[in-house]
């Protein structure tokens, strides 16, 4: 799969993106990781956390309401408040 840019004529969009935001918290995820190991810190991400970069106003909206829902169910569940 490639794509036309102005200055090398094509780019491979399957190749490692490394100037976006994702390669950023990439980069931060395993750095963070690396200095835990390295200095003896019990360290895990939340397992089947998924991440989304919020880039737009609809993203947002979805978001922001499916959290709120989850919690009033959450609420109603477990009585936790």
């Amino acid at each position: 799969m490639q794509s036309a840019t102005a200055d090398s004529g094509y780019k491979n969009l399957l190749a490692p993106q490394s100037k976006n935001l994702e390669s950023i918290l990439r980069g931060y995820k395993s750095a963070v990781t690396t200095f835990a190991r390295k200095n003896g810190t019990y360290f895990d991400w939340q397992s089947r956390f998924h991440e989304h970069i919020i880039r737009t106003k609809d993203d947002y909206h979805s978001i922001s309401n499916y959290t709120r829902i989850r919690r009033i169910l959450w609420i109603k569940q477990d009585g936790f408040r």
